[in-house]
């Protein structure tokens, strides 16, 4: 089972003096990153936050944002502060005065000192604040880890039919690996008639060349390397876990098997078909760097 990294969650707390909303969301990334933006009342979480949805994730670029917001009205008290209110009246007056200005001071002119009052909250318990982070968050931690899992299975079942392509191009290579020193004595023999005709051809002579030439081009055991690298992808892809670094480095050796294969073969048969495998094989790693 394969998770994308991409993905969105939303969950919500309501108690009976305030509430919570988280919205967590995650795209790519080569480690596990984590970022917070959290209001100042819970920002003593954060660190448990973290482990929170360390224990939830394993990779990516997670921005998590929580909102507190409060339903009962007792909750939040805005306080005058009088002696400063006053204060601002006697100046404004004296600078009416001074000035030889007409009027005076009206509820407009206070609303400008934004200092005149103060937001006091109800305070929560840890316990309860907690309570309702871990229940937002929680909440909208599984949506998220829904939304990858819908996504990592439609990135799997794509990536099953392109390794089953790249096991259809192995065996092509396969086939073909066999013909190419046939196809090289015959050529030599050709070349080799031109130039001494046929009663000056050593057989025994052709026979060592061609058996030099299968020795060096053979590709045997990079083949069989090359399957099992296909094998283990198919099982990383299928399997439990975080299995997208597992899944790179061995698109990294599938390639490297790949190179050594045409560099080996001599034949442009093979090379040709080399080709068309590592066109997979890169397709298949735009798709690997998605998985968690």
């Amino acid at each position: 089972m394969a998770f994308s990294m991409t993905g969105f969650g939303r969950g919500t707390y309501c108690g009976d003096s305030f509430t919570v909303k988280a919205e967590v969301r995650a795209v790519n990334h080569r480690f596990l990153e984590i970022t917070f933006h959290l209001p100042r009342t819970l920002m003593p979480f954060e660190d448990r936050l973290r482990r929170l949805v360390t224990s939830r994730v394993g990779r990516g670029k997670i921005d998590v944002s929580v909102y507190l917001g409060s339903l009962a009205p007792g909750t939040v008290r805005v306080a005058l502060n009088t002696g400063l209110a006053m204060g601002y009246q006697r100046a404004l007056e004296e600078l009416t005065a001074l000035c030889g200005l007409s009027g005076r001071p009206v509820l407009d002119h206070f609303l400008r000192f934004p200092d005149l009052f103060t937001v006091e909250q109800e305070t929560f318990s840890e316990e309860v604040l907690w309570h309702a982070l871990t229940a937002a968050v929680g909440e909208a931690l599984d949506e998220l880890l829904a939304m990858r899992k819908r996504e990592g299975d439609r990135l799997v079942a794509d990536l099953l039919i392109r390794l089953a392509r790249l096991a259809e191009l192995t065996a092509r290579i396969e086939e073909l690996a066999p013909l190419v020193p046939e196809y090289y004595r015959a050529q030599l023999f050709k070349r080799m008639e031109e130039i001494l005709g046929r009663p000056g051809i050593d057989e025994t002579r052709l026979a060592q060349e061609v058996a030099l030439f299968a020795d060096r081009c053979n590709i045997t055991e990079e083949i069989v390397r090359l399957r099992s690298h296909l094998g283990q992808l198919r099982g990383t892809l299928v399997a439990e876990g975080e299995g997208g670094r597992k899944a790179d480095s061995l698109l990294q050796e599938i390639n490297r098997e790949l190179n050594t294969i045409a560099a080996k073969a001599n034949d442009l048969a093979i090379a040709q078909t080399v080709i068309e495998a590592k066109v997979e094989v890169e397709k298949i790693r735009e798709q690997v760097q998605n998985l968690e």
